[in-house]
């Protein structure tokens, strides 16, 4: 366990980083950001990223403070927006003040280059953030006042840390922290990196009651967005740090103690969770193309006449493919699990097989799929003594 070794007295806010071992990810970084963005996606499939993205930041950044609802739970009280349940309100309240905030970040900050993020600006988001909430032993857009100080963190997860005091000496430090935010130094890093930088400042001088942790991920969420680092949406690293919860919290505490605010450690860990959001990003971008070419491979061989009354694909093979398509859809880019195949007792359960195939013996129905995955259209493997996974094959968009 590191022991506490910040004395506010003679606090300075720091810029420490060795650069040269951050130099090949972020040139990862950049690559993978620069060809997202150079992508041209329909405005729907940018609105699709953004929402998946804005729930997960909410459910990420919650999450890591101990709010219990799932990911799913979180979309469903953003979206039905019910009253308060008895047993969840509280963090029912959290979720829909989290996703207000970061709806507001990007009202704000979008379209905004150079915009100065301001103490009033920071003030607002926590309000934003544990208004009916988070007011026991904190005041909503207030910072802490004299005589109320605060200790975060456990032995078991790098030690105990001490915020900055309350009162004058913690209004002194944030409005530091504001003007060195736009200082040379600072504004010079990467925009990652800066905005890693300013999350790291706010977090360590914990100026409020409570929701620290999520002002200064919002904060961090307003640089990325505002340093043009959203790719089709992606503005927030939150579920990468609650993903990441344990190191992300150890990290901290050790880059204020053994590091010594040397934040080359903390930048690295950032990048390397941007780096892996931008790979899950570029994967579904790449997928949902992938399924829009394969629809149109499809009709095109539907269309193609490979004899006198004979079609590359029939009716009912082109059917199949277009129901192998509907049951797996482009995953979420942030699923571990993507559903990618279909087995045959799934497909013989299917009111699509009884539509299609109701009236055809089983030999048939095994005859069309060994000729789909001849052609190239599907692949199969034998999962039970009666059981086939199928699995459509998108090289054929290059074959035909």
């Amino acid at each position: 366990m590191s022991n506490n070794l910040t004395d506010w007295d003679t606090f300075e806010f720091h810029v420490r980083v060795d650069h040269s071992r951050l130099q090949s990810s972020l040139i990862q970084m950049e690559a993978y950001r620069l060809a997202i963005q150079r992508l041209t996606v329909p405005p729907h499939w940018a609105q699709d990223l953004r929402r998946l993205n804005i729930v997960r930041a909410v459910h990420g950044t919650t999450a890591i403070e101990g709010n219990p609802l799932t990911e799913e739970e979180v979309q469903q009280a953003i979206d039905a927006q019910p009253a308060p349940s008895p047993i969840n309100g509280n963090a029912e309240r959290q979720v829909r003040n989290a996703y207000s905030a970061h709806e507001w970040v990007q009202q704000a900050f979008s379209d905004r280059e150079g915009r100065a993020i301001s103490l009033d600006d920071i003030l607002h988001m926590h309000l934003l953030l544990t208004e009916g909430s988070d007011e026991a032993d904190n005041e909503p857009g207030q910072l802490r006042r004299g005589g109320h100080d605060v200790t975060v963190g456990s032995p078991d997860l790098g030690g105990v840390h001490r915020g900055a005091p309350g009162g004058a000496r913690l209004r002194e430090l944030i409005s530091e922290y504001v003007d060195r935010l736009q200082s040379p130094d600072v504004s010079s890093l990467n925009p990652v990196e800066r905005a890693l930088w300013a999350h790291f400042y706010l977090v360590t001088l914990h100026p409020f009651g409570n929701g620290n942790g999520r002002t200064a991920r919002c904060v961090e969420a307003a640089l990325l967005y505002q340093g043009g680092y959203n790719a089709h949406g992606f503005f927030s690293l939150s579920n990468y740090f609650y993903a990441e919860r344990e190191e992300y919290i150890r990290l901290l505490q050790r880059t204020r103690t053994e590091l010594r605010h040397d934040l080359t450690e903390f930048f690295a860990f950032g990048l390397g969770g941007f780096i892996e959001e931008l790979e899950r990003i570029n994967s579904y971008l790449r997928r949902r193309t992938e399924h829009l070419m394969y629809r149109e491979l499809i009709r095109q061989c539907y269309d193609r006449r490979v004899g006198k009354r004979r079609r590359l694909l029939n009716d009912r093979e082109t059917r199949l493919l277009h129901h192998l398509l509907d049951r797996t859809p482009p995953p979420s880019p942030f699923t571990d699990e993507p559903e990618t195949s279909v087995t045959t007792r799934e497909l013989t359960a299917s009111q699509f097989f009884r539509l299609n195939y109701g009236n055809v013996t089983w030999r048939t129905i095994n005859r069309e799929i060994n000729r789909l995955a001849q052609l190239g259209f599907v692949r199969y493997h034998q999962i039970a003594t009666d059981d086939w996974r199928i699995e459509l094959d998108f090289s054929a968009i290059a074959r035909y």
